[in-house]
């Protein structure tokens, strides 16, 4: 389950650098194509193994969410998280002996090398 957020180029803010893409998250920094403008809609794709978990806030800020872990699936060797954040539900994977449970405030980190800008 691949997650998709739609959202529009917009100058960054609050340690942004250059453009971003503003989302329901908020301002999500990413590699843009060259081509993409202010306003344009695009689609942001990452992969549910490429998104972090943490317990505690992370110093940077940059793509990082607060979150509430509604829903773990045990598979094996790995845990399949689903994270409410804000209005949006997102996908995350997690070692199995990760120490996390259902209902947990988290936040969640999406490293901008891992996510695939779509446009629309």
């Amino acid at each position: 389950n691949a997650n998709f957020i739609e959202g529009s180029v917009e100058p960054g803010k609050n340690g942004h650098p250059g453009f971003v893409v503003g989302t329901a998250l908020g301002q999500m920094s990413c590699r843009l194509p060259s081509e993409a403008g202010k306003g344009e809609r695009v689609s942001l794709v990452f992969r549910p193994e490429d998104v972090l978990i943490h317990t505690v806030a992370q110093p940077s800020g940059i793509n990082v969410f607060p979150g509430v872990l509604e829903r773990l699936i045990f598979v094996g060797n790995r845990i399949h998280c689903e994270i409410r954040s804000g209005t949006l539900l997102l996908h995350s994977e997690a070692n199995a002996r990760t120490e996390i449970q259902q209902g947990s405030k988290v936040f969640v980190e999406v490293p901008a090398d891992y996510i695939r800008v779509l446009r629309v």
